[in-house]
């Protein structure tokens, strides 16, 4: 994905191997992060500091590497209850809420006629505390028949980034050493 955060130009590419393993990295400006998470444990490296991600952001982390988690969300111990309809952009969606066992909440809205995700809601646990994420979908396109949003917005209270995919590739053989945590 690419984009613009604060002026600077901003690129994610995030890899996920079934059925839980993920790796993120994010370059910003002179920047660049990434996290990895092995099925198990996570880790997050930004400059010469790396550091283990543990409590309540391994739980989110655990979730979102999952590649099953709306098939059973029930074995993740998320508990799911069904909210009613809003509107997102204009358009009725259904709104499911999602509590993790730590408690944190994720609300999904899926649209009403086309089925599918249009936004998600998130509280994320951070270092600075709890932080509200909310990322809207957008621009589905078509990839080895299954749908993809190529178009995402994301913000953080007032910053709102804009990204595009510009790819998605589907059972390219990931190895599984992109995936391992030194230690």
């Amino acid at each position: 994905m690419r984009g613009t955060a604060m002026g600077q130009s901003l690129t994610i590419i995030v890899k996920q191997k079934s059925p839980n393993k993920m790796r993120q990295e994010v370059k910003a400006g002179g920047m660049d992060q990434t996290i990895i998470f092995d099925g198990e444990k996570g880790i997050m490296k930004a400059a010469t500091q790396s550091v283990e991600v543990t409590g309540k952001e391994l739980e989110q982390l655990k979730t979102e590497a999952s590649m099953e988690l709306m098939l059973d969300p029930e074995s993740f111990g998320i508990k799911l209850s069904y909210e009613g309809t809003e509107k997102v952009n204009d358009k009725d969606a259904y709104k499911i809420k999602m509590t993790l066992p730590s408690g944190i909440r994720w609300f999904t809205f899926f649209d009403v006629e086309s089925g599918l995700k249009v936004k998600e809601q998130k509280e994320m646990q951070t270092q600075m505390g709890l932080i509200e994420q909310v990322v809207t979908y957008d621009n589905y396109t078509d990839v080895d028949g299954i749908k993809y949003p190529f178009k995402l917005t994301q913000s953080f209270g007032p910053q709102s980034v804009e990204m595009t995919v510009s790819s998605v590739k589907v059972n390219k053989g990931l190895a599984d050493d992109i995936f391992v945590i030194a230690e």
